[in-house]
Order: C-alpha cells, then sequence, then structure tokens
C-alpha cells in the first residue's frame, strides 16, 4: 500500500543516520563494554547492523530487495562491506537476525527487532494486482481471447513502471491472472463456466485442486492398476541386452553402433535372467547397477513390457496408479511453447564452444554429476544448485557460483527461466506433486542456489542429461517423487516425430492390461513429455540413443537429501 511504502521511505531516512550514530557508540567508543557478546570490536554488531537495516527497508528475503540493499544501501553502513561480500551472505544474515540470533545485540544497540506484518504483500504480488488491474480494463470479449504473450507484455510493463528487474512467469500464472481478471469485471457467467469446466482435466485420480485450475486443453486420462514388484522374487520382466564398452576395450560381440563423437561402442549381448540377476548388487544403499549394461531394444517384446506411447495425442495422460504406499507414476506433457524454449535453453548452455551462442561452460562443468552418480554409459549428466551442507552451518554449490554470458543470456537467467516455466506448469497441473517435493526437500535447511527464489523454486538441484543412456537402477539417495522433463534440440529434424530409439523403462513395474500380466513398462520418450515416479521405489533406465541426428536432453527435479544434512544440520 502507499501507506507502507512511504513508511518504509521514512524509515531509510531514519535508520541511515541512527544506524551509524550506533555503529560509532559500539565499535568506535573505547569505554563501551559488552560483556557475554563476544567483546568490542566483535563482527557480529557489523552483521546484526547490516540485517537490521535491511529488514527496515524489506520484509521479504528474496533476490531483487537483497541485490538492491546489497548496492545501494550496504556501502553507507561503515565496515559492512568488509564483512558481507555477496548478497549469499547478507541473505544469511537476515535469516539469522528473523531467528532471534541477534536480538541481545540489538538490545545494546537501543533498538528491538522488527516484525514485519505476515500480510505485507510483496513486490510480485504488488506487480500482479497491477497486471489483473489492467486486464479488467478490457472488454470481456476481447479479454477471453488473448493469449499468454500479451499478458506477458502486460507483466513487463509493470515491472518496468515499477522499476524492478524484469523476471519471467509462465503460461500457469498468465491463465491465472487472465482469470482474476474475467472474476474481477463478472465474467463468469454460464458461457464462461461452461468453457472452464471443458478445459479441466477428466482425470478422477489426481487430487482435486488439479480440476480446479484452467488448462488450455481438455485432458484425457487413462488409469492402469500397477504394483512395484522385487526383481529377485517373481519376475519376468525386460533384460538389457547391449553393453556400452571403451574404445579401447575388446567388444566380443555384434557391434551395433562406433563411437560416433563419444569413446565408446555399444555391443549386442545377450544374458539369461538367471545370470542377470546374479550380476545385480543386493543391498539397501545400492543402485543395483549391472555396469555398462543397458537396453537397446529387448524392453520392445511386449510380452515382458507394457508399451505407452503418448507421442501423437496431443492431450492424454497416464496414471499407474501402483498398490500399497509407492507412489504412482503419471505420464504427461508440457505444452509445445514451453517444451520449446526449455530446449533452446539447454542447447546454447550445451553448444560447443565455436558456436557463437554457446555459454562457454568448460567441460569438466557439464560431466559434474559423474563423480557423484558415476558416469553414464552414454552421454553426460550434469548438476547444478546446492552440493552439500558444510561444516560452518552453510552450503557448497555446483555450477552455481560463477556465471557464464553468452551472446543472448547468462547461466544464472537460463536455470532460472527453466526452474520458473516447470514451476508454473506443476502448480496448475499437479500441485499435489510440487508441493510433496519441496516437502520432502526440506533438509536443504533454506540453502538455496543464488539463481532462484524460495517461492519459484521446485528443489535446491538441477540435474540435467544430454544424450543419455543408463543401466536400468534406483536411486537410494531419493526421498520421494521426482519429475523429468524430456526434450529434443528445436533444431533437429522433425520434432514431431519421436525418436525410436529414445525410451524409458520401467523394469519392476507389474501391470495386467487386456489380460496380459507384464512385469515392465517402456515409454516412448518425445519433446515435451513429463514423467513422475519415485526412483528409490522403480528400478528405470534410458536406452541408448544411436541416431546423432536428435540432440535429447532430460530435465530432473527430485527429491534428494543433501550430503551433510545429517551431521551439519543447523543447531
Amino acid at each position: 500500500s502507499a501507506t507502507a511504502h512511504n513508511n518504509i521511505t521514512r524509515s531509510i531516512i531514519f535508520y541511515r543516520s541512527h544506524i551509524c550514530n550506533a555503529m560509532y557508540h559500539v565499535l568506535c567508543k573505547p569505554t563501551r563494554t559488552t560483556p557475554t557478546i563476544g567483546g568490542l570490536n566483535s563482527d557480529t554488531y557489523t552483521r546484526a547492523i547490516i540485517a537490521h537495516t535491511y529488514c527496515s527497508i524489506s520484509p521479504y528475503v528474496s533476490k531483487e530487495p537483497l541485490r538492491g540493499f546489497f548496492e545501494h544501501f550496504l556501502p553507507l553502513i561503515p565496515s559492512a562491506t568488509e564483512i558481507c561480500g555477496s548478497i549469499i551472505t547478507l541473505r544469511q544474515y537476515v535469516q539469522k537476525y528473523n531467528s532471534g540470533v541477534y536480538d541481545a545485540h540489538l538490545v545494546n544497540l537501543g533498538v528491538q527487532r522488527i516484525i514485519w506484518p505476515k500480510k505485507f504483500r510483496t513486490v510480485e504480488r504488488l506487480i500482479e494486482e497491477q497486471v489483473v488491474a489492467h486486464l479488467s480494463k478490457m472488454p470481456r470479449e476481447e479479454l477471453e481471447k488473448i493469449g499468454c504473450q500479451v499478458i506477458f507484455s502486460v507483466l513487463r510493463n509493470c515491472q518496468k513502471a515499477n522499476s524492478v528487474r524484469p523476471y519471467c512467469r509462465g503460461y500457469g500464472w498468465a491463465l491465472r491472472m487472465r482469470k482474476m481478471a474475467l472474476d474481477r469485471i463478472g465474467a463468469c457467467d454460464a458461457t464462461v463456466q461452461d468453457s472452464v469446466e471443458l478445459s479441466q482435466s477428466t482425470t478422477t485420480t489426481i487430487d482435486a485442486t488439479v480440476r480446479d485450475s484452467v488448462q488450455s486443453s481438455q485432458t484425457t486420462t487413462t488409469t492402469i492398476d500397477a504394483a512395484v514388484i522385487n526383481i529377485f522374487e517373481d519376475w519376468n520382466g525386460p533384460i538389457p541386452d547391449c553393453t556400452v564398452v571403451d574404445a579401447c576395450e575388446e567388444p566380443g560381440g555384434e557391434i551395433v553402433m562406433e563411437s560416433s563423437g563419444i569413446d565408446s561402442e555399444i555391443v549386442r549381448t545377450f544374458m539369461t535372467r538367471e545370470d542377470y540377476l546374479k550380476r545385480v548388487p543386493r543391498g539397501i544403499n545400492s543402485r543395483g547397477v549391472v555396469n555398462k549394461c543397458c537396453f537397446l531394444d529387448s524392453d520392445l517384446d511386449e510380452a515382458v513390457c507394457l508399451q505407452v506411447n503418448l507421442s501423437d495425442e496431443d492431450d492424454a495422460e497416464v496414471v499407474f496408479s501402483v498398490q500399497g504406499d509407492d507412489a504412482d507414476v503419471v505420464i504427461s506433457r508440457l505444452p509445445r511453447d514451453i517444451a520449446d524454449r526449455i530446449a533452446s535453453i539447454l542447447s546454447e548452455i550445451y553448444a560447443d564452444e565455436n558456436d557463437p551462442n554457446s555459454l562457454r561452460l568448460p567441460r569438466q562443468f557439464l560431466i559434474n554429476a559423474h563423480g557423484m552418480r558415476g558416469s553414464p554409459p552414454r552421454g553426460k549428466m550434469t548438476t547444478f544448485g546446492l552440493r552439500e551442507l558444510i561444516a560452518s552451518g552453510g552450503a557448497a554449490y555446483i555450477n552455481s557460483l560463477i556465471n557464464f554470458v553468452g551472446r543472448r543470456g547468462d547461466l544464472f537467467a537460463y536455470l532460472r527461466e527453466i526452474e520458473v516455466l516447470i514451476c508454473d506448469w506443476l502448480r496448475m497441473a499437479y500441485p499435489t506433486v510440487l508441493s510433496d517435493i519441496r516437502q520432502d526437500n526440506h533438509n536443504y535447511y533454506g540453502n538455496k542456489p543464488p539463481y532462484i527464489g524460495e517461492e519459484e523454486m521446485i528443489a535446491p538441484r538441477i540435474v540435467i542429461s544430454w544424450q543419455l543412456g543408463n543401466e536400468p537402477h534406483v536411486d537410494p539417495k531419493d526421498s520421494g517423487v521426482s519429475v523429468v522433463v524430456w526434450v529434443v534440440d528445436v533444431n533437429n529434424i522433425d520434432l514431431d516425430k519421436a525418436p525410436p530409439d529414445w525410451r524409458f523403462i520401467i523394469q519392476n513395474l507389474r501391470t495386467e492390461v487386456d489380460g496380459k500380466r507384464r512385469d515392465g513398462v517402456s515409454i516412448q520418450l518425445f519433446h515435451g513429455i513429463v514423467i513422475i515416479y519415485d526412483g528409490k521405489r522403480v528400478r528405470h533406465a534410458t536406452s541408448i540413443p544411436f541416431d546423432d541426428r536428435y540432440t535429447r536432453f532430460g530435465v530432473f527435479h527430485g527429491s534428494t537429501n543433501p550430503r551433510g544434512y545429517k551431521k551439519h544440520r543447523p543447531v
């Protein structure tokens, strides 16, 4: 509100002089002593003053207010820039301030901790209000027909008018803004209600809140009863039929594909079920990987694998309703525009250094997940975001401290855009899944990567794959469901045709369809497909891709416990 804004402005002026005087009396006067708080020249006072000044300006610990304070106000506080060298450090000070860590120091300064009312709107919500107000001025007929790009244009104008650094929102957000504007002008009459009902999903297996969200088209859901089974018991699922060997190794079989830009060869092999199960490692913390044994086409056997292909169906969804306490497996798809944008971003992140649009990330940065998960037989895996918690109470990050800038964008902006696009879609289509992943990730204790804010974040870590082919495995460190989005480079041939060598195989999911029992599922991957599953319970793999005309990416968000989450949890 205007009153709150004026109060903030006055508080800035007041605290600017008040804090400088307090700094002099506490840190400069030699006669001032502060027993039990660490002595005369403790940096803790400076941290408390920094956080107190910030909280007098903004009640929110988000990126834009932090950046503005860091750039414009921090230099006004004596010695502040010497101990607070980044926005991440500033955020930690404010979080400790809000937790009451500095209360005793503030009392010695003659001030009390500022507690803002919870109902105060964020900058983003104020801008949302302005967007809705602008849309509400349109004629009802025109508002019903406008596309998301028009709403994004209104968003950018409102950001500019408020001197806010531009940030993007997704299609789900745009649809919500339009619906709020329609509600405001009384547009939800019987005609509009009919169109809303038509646009809602027909599924009865997903949470009711999903059906209340406005979608651009009708979704037809197929529900299949399923069960996660133990492969060491009564199991008749698919067995890997190829081995990926290094070029220096002796193949010892039929070479299906020689190395082409990748230093390995694909060799067709045959194993009996008994031999395969003998080689699968057991144990509660084991991934159950038979090294370099992958799927070429044995999963296409309909006797052992249910075949699922939604590539030709724009508005279809398959839900495997899993028995017991195991999570359902859901297959869906992103809107084409969102999938295209994600693919375009990933193409620049992974582009060769001689590409004019490349971000020029060093090769070792793009294979950093290999050390944590093991090198996949085919392709690369890259981790961005939180790596582990450390003893100092903070966290270590990976590919998130140095920003790489290209001709058309930078790494941090691209990672944030991917996160926001998928997060907004999940919020609209699968809000329960989004909520579960966020809840399961509570062990990161507020340590977020610098490229994303709390409200926009699905998980504190993104794992991206490039041309991935890997062995059947489980992920024992997962603590809940995961969401994976697959896309193809938009410059590749015929995006509407799914590459036949690109499939996601679930090795231990039992189904009974048309009277036939199968213990595996083979899912055709395509541009924009989304799969939701619990990687700790289902054995999964990606088939070996050998058609180099397609460049394929996977974007993983999940519930994974960071390293050190037990040992270094905050007190």
